[in-house]
């Protein structure tokens, strides 16, 4: 991690210097290009140590340098379904719910037809509803909580995970731990109204999947 970025981040948590939000959105992207190294893993301690609820979030961020085990399609589903009901706590639209209540409908192979599914108005409508819940909650609390969920999305430029992270990191009443562990193993799903599609990134792409 950059020096001059970690020192800027101090500064900004101890209210002796201001930045723009966005000024510290990249301070994870290239974190995991290869294996974390000592300095990095104190880094990462440098930056949350600022942060109450550290000891979770620092679990994930470590555990996000590791290769995880492969599941089953079966082992798959369950996790996409247990994550889709935590969910469902935030999401109050019926055509939402309904499409949920559908189940998974195929764990594809077909990255173009999946993308499909993912820009579908339904899933836009479930990103949409998702981001609100976040906005609303990161707004009540301090300004270096939405700098470094804003972070959360620059590592990967996935919003499951950047909510994951971020339900740690304001200890809220729910856990997005099965996406987590669908996102360790390459996996990601979308929602249209014939149910959920979900792909195996790293079923596709095999070996050049880390």
């Amino acid at each position: 991690m950059d020096s001059q970025e970690i020192n800027d981040w101090m500064s900004f948590c101890e209210h002796k210097r201001s930045f723009e939000l966005d000024h510290f959105s990249s301070m994870f992207m290239d974190l995991y290009l290869e294996s974390l190294t000592e300095k990095e893993k104190s880094d990462l301690e440098t930056v949350f140590s600022y942060i109450p609820n550290k000891s979770r979030i620092l679990e994930k961020m470590f555990r996000l340098d590791f290769r995880a085990d492969d599941k089953t399609e079966n082992e798959i589903t369950n996790l996409v379904l247990q994550d889709l009901k935590e969910k469902r706590r935030i999401i109050d639209s019926p055509s939402l719910i309904q499409a949920m209540d559908y189940g998974v409908n195929a764990i594809m192979s077909d990255e173009e037809k999946f993308a499909e599914y993912a820009g579908c108005e339904l899933n836009c409508l479930f990103y949409h509803d998702m981001a609100n819940y976040f906005v609303q909650h990161l707004s009540k609390n301090d300004v270096k909580f939405r700098a470094l969920s804003n972070a959360f999305y620059g590592l990967a430029s996935n919003a499951h995970l950047q909510w994951a992270l971020t339900c740690d990191l304001l200890n809220l009443d729910l856990s997005f731990d099965n996406y987590f562990e669908l996102y360790l193993i390459g996996v990601d799903y979308a929602i249209s109204e014939k149910g959920i599609y979900v792909i195996n990134y790293r079923e596709l792409m095999g070996n050049e999947w880390a």
